[in-house]
Formats: C-alpha cells, sequence, structure tokens
C-alpha cells in the first residue's frame, strides 16, 4: 500500500512538471522575435524609402521688389538664410537631393516647379519634399514680385494625375508664411521677433489636393501670424528641424510633427512687447507612414 502511493504521488509531480513546463513555454512565447511575416507586415505601414529619398526643394523669398504698390509693405525677411541652411544640413544627411531657390517672381515659382514636376528623376525617387518659405495671406504666399501665388495651385502640379512619377509616393510641404495677422497674445514681454504676414489681397481657396499622399504642413492655423527671428531663422522651420533630426530613425513623420506642435504649443514667441502662442497646422492625406530613415532603403 505504501509503494502503490508513493507510485501515485510521482505521478502527480509529474503532472505538475509538465504543467509547468508548458506555462513555460506560453509565457515565454510573448518575448520570442517576431517572426518574417510580423516584421513584413509593419514595413508594410511605411511608404517604401530609396536612395536617395528624393528632392528637398528649399524655396525661400527673403527679398521683395522695392516701387510698386503691392511690394510696398513688404519688408525683407531677415533670418531666413538661418532657415535655408539647416534644412539643407538636415536633409542632405537624410540622403535628399537638396535644391535651393532663392527670391523668385511667381511666374519663376511657377515655371522651376513645372521643370520639376517633368524630371525622369521622380520615378527613381521614394519620396518628394518642399518647403516654401515666404510672405504670405491666408492661402497663398508672395513672389518677390509681389504676385501672389496660391498654395493650392503649388501643390496640385504634384498630384498623381499629372505628376504620374510620384504616384503612391509622399509629397511633404512645409509652409513658413502667415495665414493673415491674428496673434494669440499670451504675456507681454519685447523681442527681435518678426512676422511673415502680407497684406492683402486675401484668398481663401480650401487646401485639398486632388489626389492622396500629400501631408502640408503650416507654420501657423489660418487666418494667424507666422513668426521669424532675424538671428536664428524662424521658429517654426528650425523646430521642425530639430525634431527630425532627433526622432527620424525611431518614429514616423506625422508623430514627429505631433511632438513639434506640442513643443510650440508650451514654448511661445517672444514678440515686440508680449508672448504669443504658435499653434502650427497639418493637412494630412497620407495612406501610409513617413519614414525619413534613409537606412530603411536597405529593408525595400
Amino acid at each position: 500500500a505504501t509503494t502503490q502511493l508513493q507510485h501515485t504521488e510521482v505521478r502527480k509531480l509529474h503532472s505538475v512538471l509538465a504543467y509547468y513546463r508548458r506555462r513555460v513555454v506560453t509565457d515565454h512565447a510573448h518575448d520570442e522575435e517576431p517572426s518574417d511575416d510580423e516584421s513584413s507586415s509593419y514595413e508594410e505601414d511605411f511608404y517604401p524609402v530609396t536612395n536617395p529619398q528624393g528632392y528637398c526643394l528649399i524655396i525661400n523669398i527673403s527679398e521683395y521688389d522695392s516701387g510698386s504698390d503691392i511690394t510696398l509693405n513688404f519688408e525683407e525677411r531677415q533670418g531666413s538664410d538661418r532657415d535655408v541652411d539647416r534644412v539643407k544640413q538636415i536633409f542632405e544627411r537624410l540622403r535628399f537631393i537638396v535644391k535651393i531657390k532663392k527670391d523668385l517672381t511667381a511666374e519663376q515659382l511657377d515655371d522651376f516647379l513645372h521643370e520639376i514636376k517633368k524630371s525622369p528623376d521622380l520615378a527613381k525617387h521614394g519620396s518628394f519634399v518642399c518647403f516654401l518659405m515666404a510672405h504670405g495671406s491666408h492661402d497663398c504666399i508672395y513672389g518677390k514680385n509681389g504676385v501672389p501665388c496660391e498654395i493650392r495651385n503649388l501643390t496640385e502640379k504634384f498630384k498623381s494625375s499629372v505628376c504620374r512619377s510620384l504616384e503612391g509616393k509622399p509629397k511633404v510641404f512645409f509652409i513658413q508664411a502667415c495665414r493673415g495677422s491674428r496673434r494669440d497674445r499670451a504675456v507681454a514681454r519685447s523681442s527681435r521677433e518678426q512676422t511673415d504676414e502680407a497684406g492683402a489681397p486675401v484668398y481663401n481657396s480650401a487646401i485639398r489636393p486632388a489626389e492622396g499622399d500629400f501631408l502640408l504642413c503650416y507654420a501657423t492655423t489660418p487666418g494667424s501670424a507666422a513668426f521669424r527671428n532675424i538671428d536664428s531663422g524662424s521658429r517654426y522651420v528650425q523646430t521642425v528641424c530639430e525634431f527630425i533630426e532627433k526622432y527620424f530613425r525611431e518614429l514616423d513623420l506625422i508623430t514627429i510633427m505631433t511632438k513639434v506642435s506640442g513643443y510650440l504649443h508650451k514654448n511661445p514667441v517672444q514678440v515686440k512687447g508680449g508672448l504669443y502662442h504658435v499653434v502650427p497646422q497639418k493637412v494630412d492625406q497620407l495612406s501610409s507612414l513617413v519614414s525619413f530613415d534613409p537606412e530603411r532603403a536597405r529593408k525595400v
């Protein structure tokens, strides 16, 4: 009877050990490396990355013609060259082909973008980036000659129906320009900040690219002024570059731009006797996540 009892206890012990072995295997399964299928699925959430990644156009209009009524109130956009230098530095590091154009008239700007959209190189690129930095009003920017260029007309040059080479690829525009004169004041102070505000005419066209895969990132909301420091450049462009440089390896672009907004919300700028909030805006018509990490090109 004693021997039979011992055998029974041993069987129970074996059952318990077998149970815990199964538990250990089950619990550790969550710590295993993701399967090839899981990794592939994650990669499919992103637009493909190429080397080079694509064009990064930097269009900076800082000096305006004098002597005409339309340009009479357009001051030189001092400090904007700092923005050009910073964008060039960051995007060359990210393996973009940087092209810089300065002080274009409205007609020259239109011709330049039309030339770019016909480039055969676009077919080899995975993305397209354009920085537009100028005086502005509502949904337009002003050429050197004071003639307005509607943002919608500029971006639509690259929609899929007229630029097949960029079909299904992210087209990202960063716009440093005022969209009105409103300022959201916080507390009184003084500084060396200026705005990229222009006078009339007023444009209210809806910024809605006809097709997808666009991301428009504005320095400010409709009706508001955008700020620029004459010594260090614009708060928006400098912050965008800082956060892209810091996070491009680990975060997608939309997440980075959300961090940019959060930082700017919490850090108002000092402008001639007051502190003013900066509230950027992004118009997102992307269909996948955008990564600026050039190392992803090896995985595509």
